[in-house]
């Protein structure tokens, strides 16, 4: 316990003296931040980061020392700022606000890179993942070279370095789900991820998610490699964060009636099953509230270049993926059923696609800087 200005705090995993010293560099700077910028986030940033560090869910010292270096740095932002003229400050504000929208989250493949990277963040923080940073930056430039090399043989009108976004959602997306002992194995699942995009195409149009593709290849090629369905546990608000995020990129792209129609579907078969046999309803609503059934649902299965172009065939589509899955699980005992299923069912895409035609989604119309 240290005491500053009169008030106690609690700190258990710090020595006195550093928690006493990191407290009162908190406690400036987060005063001049409220002070000089008073504003709605102002608050709940400083709010938050008070919390983190006196309910000390965060562990050891890195987290308090990464808070005063990160207050510190946004201190001296907000009094660098505070010196500008108010009319050159508004000048400013409207510039940086013309230049995030045209060249910033104007492609909905931003707020995934973001949101993906933000739950790869929360979960190394608050689930304690003991990912080693060695396989995910092996799997990272695995999957980035692969993209460089192929998309420079194959003639494509996308800037070439813009096809890293979508390189770098896999990325994020294998280091979510996917766990490995080796480093060999990461780099497999990330070079056959992103080649299966060249390979399995048809008309530019690749009818296998990339990431599920190198999840099952790890899986059947590798004897280190698996899937934690239970990593995220079953905090309720994980499921509101995971649903609404995942609802701003769906908002974007939308493909809402995917999620929809799967998880719509998943739920009632495992909802009748479970009244079926009689059993309580917290087995039912544990196994719905798994963070990766969620990520696979709003993240993986929703991905506008691998699923059907038309909405009445993704809706069909999802429910053959629902029900798949729900009898790999529960009759086969499959704990990876989610990515069989998607596997499985992916190569329909074409013939829905030839059976009824709809326009192709394009990640250009969303490329509002025109590069090609």
């Amino acid at each position: 316990m240290v005491s500053i200005d009169g008030i106690w705090y609690k700190s258990p995993n710090l020595d006195r003296n550093i928690s006493f010293w990191l407290l009162f560099l908190l406690k400036h700077d987060l005063n001049s931040i409220h002070k000089e910028a008073i504003s709605v986030f102002g608050w709940i940033f400083g709010g938050w980061l008070w919390f983190g560090l006196l309910v000390g869910h965060y562990g050891g010292i890195r987290f308090p020392i990464a808070v005063v270096v990160i207050v510190k740095f946004l201190a001296r932002i907000v009094k660098l700022f505070s010196k500008i003229q108010k009319r050159d400050r508004q000048s400013l504000y409207l510039k940086w606000q013309h230049s995030i929208s045209k060249y910033m989250f104007a492609d909905p493949r931003d707020y995934q890179i973001v949101f993906l990277g933000s739950f790869l963040g929360l979960g190394i923080m608050t689930r304690d993942w003991s990912i080693r940073p060695e396989l995910v930056f092996s799997l990272m430039l695995s999957c980035c070279l692969t993209q460089l090399v192929l998309s420079s043989l194959v003639k494509s009108t996308e800037n070439i370095w813009l096809t890293l976004k979508s390189a770098l959602i896999t990325t994020l997306g294998l280091s979510l789900l996917l766990r490995a002992d080796r480093v060999s194995t990461m780099i497999l699942a990330g070079c056959l991820a992103i080649a299966s995009k060249f390979i399995f195409t048809v008309e530019r149009k690749h009818w296998f998610n990339p990431g599920n593709f190198g999840i099952i290849a790890a899986l059947l090629l590798t004897p280190d490699a698996w899937v934690s369905p239970g990593q995220w546990g079953s905090d309720w608000w994980y499921l509101l964060l995971f649903i609404g995020m995942g609802g701003v990129v769906l908002q974007r792209v939308g493909r809402w009636d995917t999620s929809v129609a799967f998880l719509g579907s998943y739920a009632g078969l495992e909802i009748a099953r479970n009244i079926w046999l009689g059993f309580p309803l917290d087995v039912c609503i544990h196994k719905l509230m798994s963070g990766s059934l969620l990520l696979f649902a709003l993240f993986m299965i929703t991905d506008p270049r691998s699923i059907p172009n038309a909405r009445s065939t993704r809706i069909i589509w999802s429910i053959a993926i629902a029900i798949l899955a729900f009898i790999l699980r529960n009759y086969f005992y499959i704990n990876e059923a989610i990515f069989f299923a998607l596997f499985a069912i992916s190569p329909l895409t074409l013939a829905l696609d030839k059976l009824w035609a709809a326009p192709q989604f394009n990640w250009h119309s969303f490329d509002r800087t025109k590069t090609t």
